[in-house]
This record gives structure tokens, C-alpha cells and sequence, in this order.
């Protein structure tokens, strides 16, 4: 989990004693007349000019210039301590506005075991329409998706395509200037999905990159704010079909991301936390920070058992709203099915946020939140 820069403990200014100051020179002036009154040759008179001055006018001067050099040292740490406190005040101002920046998302696509009716998935959640039961390959289970046929590579290679048409049929119609694609799959796939994509936006090139995994999330959201305008879009798009997966269940699945200025709600970056030696309650805490949402999202959905009883105890709880018989076992791809799935689900329901949390290994586990990006 990322945290706030540390700074070292503020220097500690104990505030102006006055009482002790008053009591103080009180105190000195008394010992100085004191000591007057006793050297004082008894043949000269005590009610002199020079008597008062020596007694009286003397100590406090001195005790004036003391105090007066105090207060200026006083002065200087004060003057530190704020400038101490101002440069953290703002350092972390910056660190937060930083960690806030996200992805505008205007649609979002997935095709999966359910299909490619956009319709089932964005009702997913409220309709709990029920998944097919996964397919025993071998020593693995996989939940297939209905629409792909063929080997392995095949179907990866028809998802990409059925990707595109999807988003050829809801945006054919739509202006858009499409300047990146960020692609988690092969690089094939990724070459058949750009040479679609370049046919249908002849007239601008598209460049096509490469992704390995939710970590690149970080990059693209940076990449966004630096390179590209209000007029410009990009895609971030993948399948899972050749994704690495420990567990005995697999899914066919695949996600399409439009992003550009004008979507309505915010992908913000998402955080890792180890259960076992972090505190879960101060990572929901980040992440309502970063999407500036004062309570927990309205729904918060989980990819796999595991994070969600890791997040029961928060208000984050999403024990009722387990994904895995739909998208299978947790795989590189899962944080980004977890984004689509929370996406959708928002703009189809008009909600105006929903959290998400997906395991990573053991007692590692990912979150993040989608929220209205009309809010901010």
C-alpha cells in the first residue's frame, strides 16, 4: 500500500511562558534592590536617582534584554516550524492530488460466459443470471464462452475480433480520435484488433502497446495527463485466454475499455495490500480519499473468496457479491475483468460508485473503486 512521504517529527516550540517571565523579573528586581539596599553607604541617601537605577531600572533592563533575545530565538522556531509544516502541508497535498488522478471512462465491454449481450452483464449483479457450469479440461476446469470455438490460440484470436465488433456496433456512429491502444494479450491478438481498428480510423495512426499487468495501470493513468487532449481517446483492451492461473478454474474472457475526456465516471488507481501486516481499514480509507467519496462505495464486488472475507470486517464488505463463477480463478486479468465488471455495472444502474477487490497470492489482495466522474 502506498504511503504519504515521510517527514521527520515537527520540532517542538513550548509556547511563551508569561506568568513565569512576569514572576521572573519580579524576582530579579526584588534581589537587586536587595543587594542595593545592603551596599548602600549608609551616609548617602537611598531616594537618588542612582539608587532607583542601580535597584531597579538596571535588572529590568537586563531582564528585558534577555527576554528580548528569547523571543527572537522564539520567533526563529516558530518561523521554521511553520515553513516545516507548510512544506509537508503541501508535499502531501501534491501526493494526494497525484494518487487522485484517474482514467475518464466513457463505455466498457465485456464478453465472457454469459456472451456477448452487453445487456447480461450490465445487469449482472441485480439479475444474478446463472453462470454455466465450467467445462473439466484435463486436471483444470474452465467456464467457456458460448460464442468461441476452435483451439486455444483460435479463440483468442476471435475474442480479439469479437471485442471489435462490439465496439464497431456502439460506436460507429461516434466522433472519436483514437490515439493508443493498451492491450493485455499477445501480441497477435493485439495486431489483429489494431489492423481492424486502423481500417475503421483510417485516417489517423493508432499506436498499439503492449501490457503485462494491473501494475501498467499507474503508467497509462500518468501517460493520459501528460499526452493526451479533450478531444482524444484511447482503448485498453485484453483477454485472459493465455493468462497464467494457479487455481483449477479458468474463464473465456475478454474487456474493452473506451477512454477518453467525456465518460462520466472514474477508473482511480487501485492499491495492493498484504492482509497479514497492513491494515485494510487505512487502505478503504485511501481509496474513498482518492475518489473523494466520504462513505463506502454503494456496492463493492469481489473476484474470488479470498479478498472478500479479507475485506468483511471493513465497509467494504462483498461477501455477497462474489465473481468467480463467472470470471473463474484470479488471474493477471481479474483486477481488469473486476474494473469492467464495476464499470458497467455503474453506468447501466446509474450508481455512483462501486469498490472492487481481487486476491493476488496467499494474503495479498488488490482494490480499487469506479465513481461518478461528474462528482469531482
Amino acid at each position: 500500500m502506498r504511503m504519504p512521504p515521510y517527514y521527520p517529527e515537527t520540532p517542538n516550540v513550548p509556547p511563551i511562558n508569561w506568568k513565569r517571565w512576569g514572576q521572573g523579573i519580579l524576582i530579579i528586581i526584588s534581589i537587586f534592590l536587595l543587594i542595593t539596599n545592603i551596599f548602600w553607604t549608609k551616609d548617602t541617601p537611598n531616594k537618588t536617582t542612582l539608587f532607583w537605577f542601580t535597584g531597579f531600572i538596571l535588572p529590568a533592563l537586563i531582564y528585558l534584554l534577555i527576554f528580548s533575545i528569547y523571543y527572537l530565538i522564539y520567533q526563529i522556531r516558530t518561523y521554521h516550524k511553520n515553513i516545516h509544516l507548510e512544506s509537508i502541508e503541501k508535499d502531501e497535498s501534491m501526493w494526494w492530488e497525484y494518487q487522485s488522478t484517474y482514467l475518464p471512462i466513457i463505455d466498457t465491454i465485456i464478453i465472457g460466459c454469459l456472451g456477448n449481450n452487453q445487456i447480461d452483464w450490465q445487469m449482472l449483479i441485480r439479475n444474478r443470471i446463472v453462470p454455466p457450469p465450467p467445462e473439466i479440461n484435463g486436471e483444470k476446469q474452465i467456464i467457456r464462452c458460448p460464442i468461441l470455438i476452435g483451439h486455444q490460440k483460435n479463440k483468442d484470436e476471435m475474442l480479439a475480433k469479437l471485442l471489435f465488433n462490439e465496439f464497431r456496433f456502439k460506436h460507429m456512429n461516434s466522433n472519436l480520435n483514437i490515439k493508443n491502444i493498451y492491450w493485455l494479450g499477445t501480441e497477435s491478438t493485439l495486431a489483429i484488433f489494431l489492423n481492424l481498428l486502423n481500417e475503421l480510423y483510417s485516417n489517423t495512426p493508432i499506436d498499439g502497446n503492449i501490457i503485462h499487468s494491473i501494475d501498467d495501470l499507474d503508467n497509462i493513468i500518468d501517460s493520459h495527463y501528460e499526452h493526451y487532449g479533450d478531444n482524444e481517446q484511447l482503448i485498453i483492451a485484453g483477454t485472459n485466454l493465455f493468462d497464467k492461473a494457479e487455481q483449477v478454474i479458468k474463464s473465456e474472457s475478454g474487456f474493452l475499455w473506451l477512454i477518453g475526456s467525456t465518460g462520466n465516471y472514474a477508473i482511480h488507481r487501485c492499491e495492493t495490500i498484504d492482509a497479514h501486516h497492513e491494515d485494510i481499514h487505512q487502505l478503504t480509507t485511501h481509496l474513498k480519499r482518492y475518489a473523494n467519496l466520504e462513505t463506502a462505495p454503494n456496492l463493492t464486488i469481489s473476484m474470488d473468496s479470498d479478498s472478500a472475507i479479507a475485506f468483511a470486517s471493513t465497509d467494504w464488505n462483498c461477501i455477497d457479491n462474489v465473481l468467480f463463477p463467472y470470471y473463474g480463478g484470479v488471474t493477471r486479468s481479474s483486477p481488469f475483468l473486476a474494473i469492467s465488471q464495476s464499470t458497467i455495472h455503474c453506468i447501466q444502474n446509474n450508481v455512483d460508485s462501486c469498490g472492487w477487490t481481487s486476491n493476488i497470492i496467499a494474503n495479498r489482495h488488490l482494490a480499487g473503486v469506479i465513481s461518478r466522474h461528474e462528482q469531482r
